[in-house]
C-alpha cells in the first residue's frame, strides 16, 4: 500500500482564494442590480438552494461555510438563509479534490476512486460533512463513465488519532529520535514530487479557524485602487465577546474625513450565530419562527420594510440610511464552536491536571511495558536525557512563567494553543516584503497583517499553476472551476429530523 502525508495548508489557500473571488463576484453583482438583498433573495426561490452556478449572484453578506455544524444548523432551520452562504468547499473537500486528481491520484497510476482519502480534523461534524453526497467530484472511468467519487472517504478527530496513539504505546519523541537506516523517508520528499504543497507550508496570518474574515478584508483593501491604499485604517470592535468582532475599514486618515469603505465580521459560537441569523432575517424580509427549513413563510411586513430601506440606502449610496448610517457588513466568518476550529468537540481535552502534577507523572514508553520519566508538555515520554531542560522551559512557558500548580481552563488552553500555532509558523514579515509588490512602508499599520494575508507573488503563481493543471483540455474553464471549488446546500424539508439520518 502506498501511503502519502500531506498539510491541508495548501487545499486552505485554495479555499481562501475563491472566497476572494466569490466575494468580489457578489459584491460586483449588488453594485451592478438596483435590487434589494431581499430581492435577490428571492429570486433564488424556490426551492431554497445555493448552488455553485447561483453563488455569484447571491446576495450580501456572505456567511462563510467551512463549519459543517452550522451549515447542518441552518439547513435545519433557516433554509430561507442559505443564499447569503458561502458555496466554497472546505479545504477538507479541496484536499480531497487535488489528491484524486491527475495531480496526485494520475501520477501515482491510479484513478481518483482508488484512491483512499483520510481526513485529521478537530471537529466531529466533518465527518457528516464528508459524508455529503455534494461533497464529491465527477471523474471518468476506464469505459468513459462518468462517476461521482466522494472527496473524503473517512475522518477522524484529532482526539480519536490520540487515542490511537496512547493505545498503541507510542511516543513521537522516541521515533523522531530513533537511528533510523533511512530518515529520508519522513522529509515529505515524495508527497513533493506528486503536488508542490510545500509551496504553501507556513498559514497564513489570521485565526486558526480558517482565516477567512482576514481574506475577506485583504480582498476589500485590495478592490480599492492602489492610490487610496495609503488612506485605508482598520478598527475592531468587540461586540458582547471576543467570540464576535467586527472590523471596519475607513478611508481618510483625519477624524473628519473619514468614511467607511467595507466591513467584516467573525461569529463564533450559538449564542452569537442566532443574533446574527435573526438580524439578517429581519433585514431580509424573511420570517425566522421556528418549524423545518423552508417551511416559516416570509414576513409581508418585513419584506416590505426590508425593500424600503433597500431602496433608501440605494438613493444615498453605499447601503447607507437617511441617518447617514454606516455600511453593512459584507463577510461574516462562522463557527459553530465558541474560540472556534481550534476549540471543536473533536478535539484533544485540554490536560486537566497542573504543571506541578504533569512533571510528576510518569508515562509508558516503548513497546516492553516499562515506565519511562517524566512526560513534556504534549504528554510525550521524556526520553532524550539531553533535552530535558528545553522541555522543562517549553512546560513553563506554557503556562505562563511560574504559576505551576494552576489548571489551565479551556480558554486559556485555547489561548496557549493559538500562540504556538502562530508563533513559529506565521510568515514574517520583514522576510516576506520583497515578495510582494507594494511598498508596506507607506500603509497604516492596521491594514498591513491583512495586505501580508494575501498571496505573495510566487504563492499565488503555484496556485494559478495548480489550478491550470486541474482544468487542463476542459472546454468551459470557469464552469468547472466552479464544480471542483464550489458545492451545493439545500433546505431539509421534513419536520421529523434526526440529525444522524438526514437525508439531503
Amino acid at each position: 500500500m502506498h501511503s502519502l502525508v500531506f498539510d491541508t495548508t495548501f487545499p486552505r489557500a485554495l479555499s481562501l482564494l475563491e472566497s476572494r473571488l466569490e466575494l468580489s463576484e457578489r459584491r460586483s453583482h449588488a453594485a451592478s442590480s438596483s435590487s434589494s438583498s431581499s430581492a435577490a433573495h428571492t429570486s433564488l426561490e424556490p426551492p431554497t438552494k445555493l448552488n455553485p452556478a447561483s453563488s455569484c449572484t447571491a446576495p450580501l453578506p456572505i456567511l462563510s461555510s467551512a463549519c459543517p455544524g452550522w451549515i447542518c444548523y441552518a439547513e435545519k432551520t433557516h433554509g430561507d438563509l442559505l443564499p447569503f452562504v458561502s458555496s466554497i468547499k472546505s479545504p477538507q473537500s479541496i484536499a480531497g479534490v487535488l489528491v484524486k486528481s491527475p495531480l496526485v491520484a494520475g501520477k501515482l497510476g491510479k484513478e481518483g476512486k482508488e484512491v483512499y482519502h483520510v481526513a485529521v480534523m478537530p471537529c466531529y461534524d466533518k465527518k457528516l460533512e464528508a459524508s455529503r453526497p455534494d461533497f464529491t467530484t465527477k471523474h471518468s472511468d476506464q469505459d468513459g463513465k462518468e462517476i461521482e467519487v466522494r472527496d473524503v472517504d473517512l475522518v477522524l478527530t484529532t482526539g480519536e488519532v490520540a487515542r490511537m496513539i496512547s493505545d498503541k504505546s507510542l511516543s513521537f519523541r522516541s521515533l523522531a529520535n530513533s537511528s533510523s537506516d533511512s530518515p529520508a523517508q519522513f522529509d515529505g520528499s515524495e508527497e513533493l514530487e506528486h503536488f508542490p504543497f510545500s509551496h504553501l507550508t507556513s498559514p497564513p496570518s489570521g485565526t486558526s479557524s480558517g482565516s477567512y474574515v482576514q481574506t475577506a478584508i485583504s480582498s476589500l483593501i485590495s478592490a480599492l485602487p492602489r492610490s487610496d491604499w495609503s488612506s485605508l485604517s482598520l478598527t475592531t470592535k468587540t461586540i458582547r465577546n471576543e467570540d464576535y468582532i467586527e472590523y471596519t475599514l475607513y478611508s481618510g486618515r483625519s477624524e473628519g474625513e473619514r468614511e467607511v469603505v467595507g466591513k467584516a465580521a467573525k461569529c463564533y459560537g450559538f449564542r452569537n450565530l442566532q443574533n446574527v441569523v435573526r438580524k439578517i432575517g429581519k433585514e431580509a424580509g424573511i420570517s425566522m419562527t421556528r418549524g423545518a427549513a423552508g417551511k416559516a413563510p416570509p414576513s409581508k411586513a418585513a419584506a416590505a420594510l426590508a425593500a424600503a430601506n433597500a431602496k433608501r440606502a440605494a438613493r444615498l449610496g453605499g447601503g447607507a440610511s437617511a441617518k447617514g448610517k454606516e455600511k453593512e457588513v459584507e463577510f461574516i466568518e462562522v463557527m459553530a464552536c465558541p474560540s472556534g476550529c481550534v476549540n471543536g468537540g473533536g478535539q484533544v481535552a485540554p490536560p486537566k491536571e497542573s504543571l506541578r502534577q504533569r512533571k510528576r507523572r510518569r508515562s509508558w514508553g516503548e513497546a516492553n511495558g516499562d515506565y519511562v520519566g517524566k512526560v513534556d508538555d504534549e504528554r510525550m515520554p521524556d526520553i532524550m536525557e539531553a533535552e530535558k531542560q528545553q522541555i522543562m522551559e517549553g512546560e513553563v512557558k506554557m503556562v505562563m512563567d511560574e504559576e505551576e500548580d494552576r489548571v489551565l481552563s479551556s480558554k486559556d488552553w485555547v489561548k496557549e494553543v493559538e500562540r504556538r500555532y502562530w508563533g513559529d509558523g506565521m510568515r514574517e514579515q520583514d522576510t516576506a516584503r520583497d515578495d510582494y509588490d507594494f511598498d508596506l512602508d507607506t500603509l497604516d499599520s492596521s491594514i498591513v497583517p491583512y495586505l501580508l494575508a494575501q498571496p505573495t507573488r510566487s504563492e499565488e503563481a503555484a496556485m494559478q499553476a495548480v489550478l491550470d493543471r486541474l482544468l487542463a483540455g476542459v472546454q468551459d474553464p470557469a464552469t468547472q472551476r466552479m464544480e471542483l471549488m464550489r458545492t451545493s446546500y439545500r433546505a431539509v424539508e421534513s419536520e421529523e429530523v434526526n440529525g444522524l439520518a438526514v437525508k439531503w
